[in-house]
């Protein structure tokens, strides 16, 4: 029995089943994210778990008390030699029709083994609710990008710590992603908070 056409048709299935599912990840970026046509956009979303009980799903609202400690972060994992740099941003929106990343850093860690981000390398420590766009009020959207490393890095420059905010403000995400030959994201998600003009609870 010539069992080629059988698997031809499996093949293609196969094809068209994970390229809608790659198209949805992707639409669901652009129409719950406002990324317009940033290039980058990621083929599949982490899951992102807070310790106050809080799920981050395609740009799922939250208050800052929910998410004012960092995550936990599950994605599929290639080997256990892999590493991985976790970014969270709140980007500027003027530059994403460039294909540029630009923004406030709330959160860098790099050299990550599998999904354990406590033993990857910090660079920024995790932190919400101080920057001066977040104190002045008004929604913020948050977005998550992780990379799949091709090796471990040496990461240059000096560490930022949760108290240090000078240092976090204009990263450019792009030409880090350049500098340590990153790629494109394999995984992403995000949240948005609505701050009140001097609340209290941001600052």
């Amino acid at each position: 029995m010539n069992l080629w056409p059988i698997v031809l048709i499996l093949m293609c299935v196969v094809v068209v089943v994970f390229g809608d599912i790659f198209d949805g990840v992707r639409e669901i970026f652009h129409k719950y994210f406002n990324m317009g046509k940033l290039a980058i956009t990621p083929p599949g979303i982490a899951e992102i778990k807070y310790p106050s009980g809080a799920r981050v799903y395609r740009g799922t609202e939250v208050t800052l008390d929910q998410v004012i400690k960092p995550p936990e972060i599950k994605w599929y994992i290639y080997n256990n030699s892999t590493r991985y740099t976790i970014c969270l941003i709140e980007p500027n929106k003027d530059d994403w029709d460039n294909y540029i990343i630009t923004g406030y850093r709330h959160w860098l860690v790099g050299n990550i083994p599998e999904d354990y981000i406590s033993r990857g390398e910090v660079l920024s420590e995790y932190e919400l609710g101080t920057s001066p766009g977040e104190v002045a009020g008004g929604n913020h959207t948050y977005i998550f990008l992780l990379y799949k490393q091709m090796w471990p890095l040496n990461f240059d420059g000096s560490r930022v710590d949760n108290k240090d905010f000078g240092p976090r403000q204009h990263f450019n995400l792009t030409n880090f992603v350049i500098e340590y030959a990153l790629g494109y994201p394999i995984y992403g998600n995000s949240f948005w908070i609505q701050y009140k003009q001097h609340d209290d609870t941001a600052v």
